[in-house]
């Protein structure tokens, strides 16, 4: 790693008496010491004979020991004196000695980052090397890293920055300052001087990475150390994407989850396995969302960027990326447990502020049907633009009768594509011992005639006006709606070639 010559001061200065004479402002960026041979060789930091300065001096950095006297003019050079009788083969050792340690640091990170140990390891092993408290925090103030004897009040529960933190830091006007700042500014707090470094890409702040600084390095020297831990820092967001990780809990279901929507076999054994690691079941409910930008032909959907964000926004939520689209797997009876949020109203607002565009499945129990409900995202999408070409988010039941009208029932089974008014009533039938379906099937087959259903079901015509808002109820349907009394009628038919229509059980989902 190389340093500067402030840097090397500061250091020197805490062992020897050093002066550092330099005819203008200078910092040079070196490298590791050489001895001076009657020139200067670029980039290091030539130490000296100890008994007097070269007249011809070159222009460089330069240090050498056991000269009492000041006066000296080096011009265009930077010269560290130490005073102490010391050789200039030890001095080379100390020197060395610096450059080790800077090493050492620089070595731990680029080996955290090829580990994707993540921006905690990071922080952590830099407060370590530089020895002073630090933090990671993201734009909206929530903390990514922190290495700190007060991390538990810096930050709440919420894993934010605490609230009468904030409120110090935003009514300081140093502080608002240097959020406009590309790169380093300097703010106090109480009794603590901070630097921080803010972290851009495309313009756009992303967060900062701060450090409390004390007398031990001058300022120009935590600058440049800063500096050099935002461009390790930078190496990671290539990476990420963000400051967010993905869960790593997850992995081993987005590897499922990835080779399923890509035609992969299915091995139910070992999926249902995975799935009780992380708590969750076959049973669960399940959501399939496709996301995608606004406008196809401006592609700027960043999956490495979406996915941890996705999957630390939406409890229960796995994201992967499949045909460069992101696909969540939205674990519903988790999201349900953790969260009181209205779901639609969240992917609303979501697609608002990233403009994006989603496809929604109906949900589902269960993953081996998985690439079938995909397949409802991508019509959900198709047939939702043609028709709706304003709307931000489509689902796949309200085109379900158009997608049943325009392709068939081709690559779907009757859960997938048949009215989920009947699978409700299935299930309902099943688990009560009513006859819902076979009401409204009776229904439907005497032209939505109550006397003749009656009839057909040998029950009074009340019990039948009854049943049939008990049905209303259960599934939502309008019956005064002619596209949805199509769709009824046209899955009836459907499941009428299929099975014998007074079986319970026709529409329960294979597992």
């Amino acid at each position: 790693m190389k340093l500067t010559t402030q840097l090397i001061y500061d250091r020197l200065r805490a062992l020897y008496d050093v002066e550092y004479i330099c005819s203008h402002d200078k910092n040079t960026v070196v490298t590791r010491p050489v001895f001076y041979d009657g020139g200067c060789t670029p980039g290091h930091i030539c130490i000296l004979p100890q008994d007097s300065v070269p007249e011809d001096l070159l222009p460089g950095a330069y240090i050498m020991t056991g000269v009492q006297s000041t006066a000296v003019t080096v011009p265009d050079a930077e010269l560290m004196i130490i005073h102490n009788h010391i050789s200039p083969g030890r001095m080379l050792n100390e020197l060395q000695e610096i450059f080790d340690y800077y090493d050492a640091w620089e070595e731990a990170l680029d080996r955290l980052i090829i580990e994707n140990a993540g921006y905690p390891a990071i922080i952590q092993s830099s407060a370590q090397y530089l020895g002073c408290p630090m933090s990671l925090v993201d734009a909206g103030f929530s903390v990514i890293a922190i290495a700190s004897p007060d991390a538990d009040t810096f930050k709440d529960a919420d894993n934010k920055v605490s609230d009468f933190i904030i409120s110090a830091y935003i009514t300081d006007p140093h502080f608002n300052r240097g959020l406009q700042k590309n790169g380093v500014f300097e703010f106090r707090s109480s009794e603590d001087q901070f630097l921080s470094y803010n972290i851009q890409k495309d313009g756009r702040n992303l967060g900062r990475v701060t450090l409390v600084y004390d007398e031990k390095l001058s300022k120009l020297s935590y600058t440049y150390l800063l500096g050099f831990l935002v461009s390790k820092i930078d190496i990671m967001l290539k990476i990420s994407g963000s400051f967010l990780v993905s869960n790593e809990s997850l992995s081993s279901l987005r590897e499922i989850f990835a080779g399923l929507l890509a035609g992969a076999p299915i091995e139910i054994p070992y999926v249902s396995f995975k799935l009780r690691e992380i708590g969750w079941s076959d049973e669960n409910e399940y959501l399939l969302i496709r996301l995608q930008p606004e406008f196809r032909h401006e592609w700027q959907l960043h999956a490495p960027y979406l996915i941890p964000h996705l999957e630390r926004l939406w409890p229960g939520a796995c994201a992967v990326e499949q045909d460069d689209f992101v696909v969540v797997l939205l674990n519903l009876d988790v999201y349900r447990a953790h969260s009181r949020k209205n779901l639609q109203q969240e992917i609303a607002y979501f697609l608002r502020d990233g403009l994006l565009q989603a496809g929604l499945s109906r949900t589902f129990r269960g993953l081996k049907q998985l690439p079938s409900y995909y397949r409802q995202t991508e019509l959900a999408v198709a047939l939702g633009r043609e028709t709706d070409p304003m709307y931000w988010c489509y689902r796949f039941d309200d085109y379900a009768l158009l997608c049943l009208l325009k392709y068939g029932t081709i690559n779907f089974t009757p859960e997938q594509i048949c009215s989920p008014a009947l699978l409700t009533l299935s299930d309902y039938d099943r688990e009560n011992g009513t006859e819902y379906y076979k009401t409204l099937r009776t229904f439907f087959n005497n032209k939505y005639s109550y006397t003749h259903a009656a009839e057909s079901l040998f029950i009074h015509r009340t019990t039948l006006l009854k049943r049939i808002e008990r049905i209303v109820d259960l599934t939502g349907v309008d019956l005064d709606d002619p596209d949805v009394n199509l769709y009824i009628e046209l899955s009836f038919r459907y499941l009428d070639k299929l099975i014998n229509p007074s079986a319970q059980n026709y529409m329960k989902p294979e597992q």
